[in-house]
């Protein structure tokens, strides 16, 4: 062990503000120009955390060298916003900002581009090795250790050293483990073992890492669970990252601990923890109009089963829907929720609920159990808002009770309340086809004084047609019923383009945010001076769109972010 010689200097500089420095490189480099510095390097499968050991918690992966055709998905995608019109252009803005950021860390004595830039071979790793511990070590360092693939370990370790002579004023040591030698501070340790740059913020947790690229301990590459999880993350891919659920027993044990010691209550866990994913993959893609992220989620023997189902609910709403929610099994989602709910309440609360149930002539947890798959659609024009719920039910003959009994409820508390001054509710019935509808008139401009930056209709219609239950403001219900699939949101090229292949699904939320930006712009230039500048960036995104479907194996979420064309 040896003290590494320094002069004196007036300010203090240690390992932390460099090896910092570095990450936050290495982390711009994957969000935006990874693609400007490794183009040309991508090689396809990663190595994955061959530093970290195998009882690891979490594992975030970069891929800086972009493979598999990353670098010109990203930059055809970034293409579409400002500033980032060729490659030129977005390669000159992310090097002056990574040199920059390099150069302020070292007091202008390293480079990024000149530098640190030739010795990376694009592969970066963080593992939380202890989540709960983690979690529990208010005080202590936080079990995190990094690596850094580097293409010339003799380069890096000169890198390295030239940093450590440059750092005067800080306490560092250097002290050998076996045949690698571990530069450390008061706030950080860095070694180079093999072709990988260690970090973590004390010495013995480098020391893990040099053990397990040794082979003196299991890595967690070698993992079972993890490589059968990891198999599911694509070679393109820019991040990809590993969550061992098990991981969180004890943090769970800690909340209802602190629980306790709030209120006196007991709560058990244990049940809810069992109900656990086993484990997840995510990652993150690019393709040239779009960025994805899916994550991939394998179910426990003891979690819940979920519902999937293809719906045609879709073709009840406009092309022009801006959101639109769609879910599984609504009424039973409900029933339980609610149930839950009253579970918890005391005699007397759950005793003020009778009345509620006496109207309904129904416990209030069954109130809709006759819904399956619903979905919730809106969108903002020149005309205003309409907002509409269709859903689809299991016995239209329960449903039009139930429906009924509601109305009646409505019309009563429009005959009676407030007296002479109070605003009027009517409610009125009409066929629309041969569909019942009934429409409600609401206050609505009284009850805003006509304040609302937009119009809202001032009519609530209900419907139940073909066993599905329609419910809307203004002409939404009319225009369910009449207009043709050709015309609606399931044959609209934007919706199916971004539903892809998973028609049968757990549910997804899709948004033309383009539309909705383009009718907001003029209401936003006028409230917000600031718009002008954020508006080129935000009318470049399109649409979103989420979505979750399920198999015997695994639970996948994937959610995109398109750009206009």
């Amino acid at each position: 062990m040896s003290n590494v010689p320094a002069s004196a200097t007036p300010a203090r500089r240690g390992l932390w503000r460099w090896s910092v420095a570095l990450l936050a490189t290495v982390l711009m480099v994957v969000v935006g120009s990874g693609l400007v510095a490794f183009a040309q390097s991508g090689a396809g499968a990663s190595r994955g955390p061959v530093f970290l050991p195998a009882d690891t918690s979490v594992y975030v992966e970069g891929r800086l060298d972009m493979p598999d055709g990353q670098a010109d998905a990203m930059a055809e995608f970034m293409s579409a916003f400002p500033g980032f019109a060729d490659m030129g252009s977005f390669q000159m803005i992310f090097e002056q900002a990574l040199d920059g950021l390099m150069s302020e860390a070292t007091y202008g004595e390293y480079s990024y581009t000149e530098d640190l830039m030739a010795l990376m071979t694009g592969e970066v790793g963080v593992g939380i090795l202890d989540l709960a511990g983690a979690a529990m070590m208010e005080s202590q360092p936080p079990p995190v250790l990094a690596g850094v693939a580097v293409s010339d370990p003799a380069a890096a370790s000169e890198f390295i050293s030239g940093l450590a002579q440059s750092e005067t004023g800080a306490e560092l040591v250097e002290e050998p483990y076996g045949a690698t030698s571990i530069l450390s501070d008061a706030e950080n340790a860095i070694a180079v073992a093999g072709d990988w740059v260690l970090m973590a913020p004390t010495v013995d947790l480098v020391q893990t890492g040099i053990d397990v690229l040794s082979g003196e301990a299991p890595s967690l590459a070698d993992d079972a669970d993890f490589s059968k999880a990891w198999a599911r993350v694509p070679a393109a891919h820019i991040l990809a990252a590993y969550m061992d659920f098990a991981s969180l027993g004890p943090l769970m044990d800690l909340a209802s601990q602190a629980a306790a010691g709030e209120t006196g209550m007991t709560i058990d866990l244990e049940g809810l923890s069992e109900q656990l994913p086993t484990d997840m993959v995510a990652y993150l893609t690019a393709e040239a109009d779009r960025m994805t992220l899916e994550a991939f989620i394998t179910p426990s023997e003891q979690m819940p089963a979920m519902a999937m189902g293809e719906s045609d609910l879709a073709a009840r709403f406009p092309a022009d829907t801006q959101l639109y929610v769609e879910t599984r099994e609504l009424g039973a989602t409900l029933a339980t929720t609610i149930g839950g709910l009253l579970a918890t309440m005391d005699e007397q609360t759950a005793a003020d609920m009778a009345p509620l149930e006496d109207m309904f002539g129904v416990p209030l947890p069954e109130l809709l159990d006759f819904v399956s798959d619903a979905s919730v659609g809106a969108s903002l024009s020149s005309d205003g808002l309409w907002l509409g719920i269709a859903a689809e039910v299991t016995d239209e003959e329960l449903a039009n009770d139930r429906v009924e009994r509601i109305l009646s409820i409505v019309r009563l508390l429009g005959a009676g309340l407030g007296g002479e001054d109070a605003p009027e509710i009517s409610v009125d019935e009409t066929v629309i086809g041969d569909t019942d509808v009934t429409t409600i008139t609401l206050p609505i401009e009284e009850v805003t004084g006509g304040q609302l930056p937009v119009t809202i209709p001032d009519t609530l219609s209900v419907a139940i047609s073909d066993g599905t239950l329609l419910i809307g403001l203004g002409d939404f219900v009319e225009n369910a019923l009449t207009q043709a699939e050709a015309d609606s949101l399931a044959a609209s090229p934007e919706y199916v383009d971004a539903l892809g292949e998973d028609t049968s699904n757990l549910g997804l939320v899709y948004a033309n945010i383009g539309s909705f930006l383009g009718m907001i712009d003029p209401l936003l230039a006028t409230m917000a001076p600031e718009w002008a500048d954020i508006a080129p960036y935000a009318t470049a995104l399109d649409r979103i769109i989420a979505v979750g479907t399920v198999d015997e194996e695994v639970i996948s979420a994937r959610m995109s972010v398109i750009v206009a064309p």
